[in-house]
């Protein structure tokens, strides 16, 4: 039944007009429904929308639940991986003492690249996301322990003078980096607590362990009567003068140096080593904190075991202490050295050769392969060799000239065809134009194209290795009899 305004319950006719009137009454109703429909109909829709978004984003249910709790126990190895890694630097820092220069910057490496690992696999974790800014906080503590190593890294290489050892900072320097790094593991800290605070307030109450770097406590035990004690180095005076010895050698002996990572080894003291352990320790560092024996346990009778408790922390007296130790070890003093480590003669040398004299059997040419090696404790750059024969006897007389073998130029005929009495000796192709990089322990073989020579003749063969270090060069010299035809 259609109703016309206050006229409620009367038909049009009832209130006397004509037909004409009564239609129009009619289309006049029939347009005022239109707009109100369809107001109706955008109100339902406005109203099922945003009750959606709230119950979504208000509301966090079952999916927002597993999320959260999916994402905390992905980050629980990265977690623990972090604060182990913390552990170590902080050993690092009061333990510094007994290690090689190569093995110090061979383990600050593997920090930055754990730490490196630790932050590509906290940001590859998401999407999707946790409740909050929990992953971005996580991610962010990470990424700040990444810049601490690598601060850390700086800091080591700068008083070592880099892996070339070459121009070594000074120690307020290297303090002064260091002393950022001191307030960025503060930093750290307080993103991976607000990281766990957001996870386990959410619905889910997602856990994740606590991951701190400030502070750590060791614990070591034992069965002698007296708990062993390890304490950070407390020397706060000004390092002496640091130099860089280099070597130039001459001999005819063979010499081998092998340098290798003493990382694995160093490190496994401190976290799988026996009778000690790290754990992550509670609160916040302040600026010094000293080795604290509480929680120890001794005992006379033979057997027992003891305990001791020492707290490590990122603070300014132990880096001031840990920068002095570095500067007074004799072990990490750059020593830049480069060593002719043998040398074999195609063809090889008869058995009736002295050590004074090799002799040939009797042929138009000869080869040298010689294998040098880097026998100091720094990073050689630009490695070449070079080398000549002079003639000695039989008829060419005696001379000498010096020359480097520089790659692209042609081997000379025999020394009296040559109209001189040197020939010089030319590396094959393949290296590298500005020489070989060689790290501390490494080794690399030159091969000398063949140099021609005549039956019966005796030659003076000199071949030096030099590197691009001022006064890093070594050399070899033998003398070369070559036996007639019979």
């Amino acid at each position: 039944m259609i109703y016309s305004g206050s006229v409620k319950g009367k038909w049009p006719s009832d209130l006397g007009m004509t037909p004409h009137g009564r239609r129009g009454v009619l289309r006049y109703l029939k347009r005022r429904k239109r707009p109100v429909l369809v107001f109706v109909l955008v109100a339902m829709l406005v109203g099922v929308v945003a009750g959606g978004l709230y119950e979504v984003s208000g509301k966090p249910g079952p999916y927002a639940s597993s999320i959260d709790l999916s994402y905390a126990s992905l980050m629980q190895p990265v977690a623990r991986n972090s604060s182990s890694l913390g552990a170590r630097i902080l050993d690092l820092i009061y333990h510094p003492q007994g290690l090689s220069r190569v093995a110090m910057m061979d383990r600050v490496e593997n920090l930055v690249q754990a730490a490196s690992t630790d932050a590509a696999e906290a940001s590859n974790l998401v999407p999707p996301y946790p409740s909050g800014r929990s992953a971005q906080d996580c991610s962010r503590s990470l990424a700040a322990r990444f810049r601490v190593t690598s601060m850390f890294r700086t800091g080591v290489y700068g008083l070592l003078g880099g892996p070339i050892g070459s121009s070594p900072q000074s120690d307020s320097s290297v303090l002064s980096e260091l002393a950022d790094a001191v307030k960025l593991v503060a930093s750290s800290d307080a993103l991976w607590r607000r990281c766990i605070t957001i996870l386990h307030d959410a619905p889910g109450h997602a856990h994740l362990q606590p991951s701190i770097w400030e502070m750590v406590r060791v614990v070591t035990t034992g069965s002698s009567s007296t708990p062993a004690t390890t304490s950070p180095p407390t020397s706060s005076t000004s390092s002496p003068n640091r130099t860089t010895s280099t070597s130039t050698s001459t001999s005819t002996s063979t010499s081998t140096s092998t340098s290798t990572s003493a990382f694995s080894a160093s490190s496994a003291r401190v976290l799988t080593g026996t009778g000690k352990s790290i754990v992550p320790g509670a609160g916040s560092a302040t600026t010094g904190v000293p080795p604290l024996n509480h929680g120890s346990r001794t005992s006379s009778s033979a057997g027992k075991r003891s305990s001791h408790v020492q707290v490590l922390s990122w603070s300014y007296a132990a880096l001031n202490a840990f920068v002095a130790a570095l500067a007074a070890d004799s072990l990490l003093v750059p020593h830049q050295s480069v060593s002719i480590i043998t040398y074999a003669l195609s063809p090889s040398p008869l058995p009736s050769s002295t050590s004074g004299v090799l002799r040939i059997p009797p042929a138009s040419s000869f080869s040298i392969q010689v294998v040098a090696g880097d026998s100091g404790n720094t990073y050689l750059p630009g490695v070449t060799v070079s080398g000549e024969v002079s003639c000695v006897s039989s008829g060419a007389g005696s001379a000498t000239s010096a020359s480097s073998a520089s790659a692209g130029q042609p081997v000379i005929g025999g020394c009296a065809s040559a109209g001189s009495g040197t020939t010089r000796m030319v590396a094959g192709t393949g290296l590298p134009p500005g020489g070989v990089s060689l790290d501390p322990g490494g080794t690399v073989a030159f091969v000398f194209r063949p140099v021609k020579v005549k039956p019966a003749w005796t030659y003076s063969v000199s071949i030096t290795v030099h590197s691009a270090l001022p006064g890093v060069s070594s050399e070899r010299q033998f003398a070369l009899a070559v036996s007639p035809d019979n």
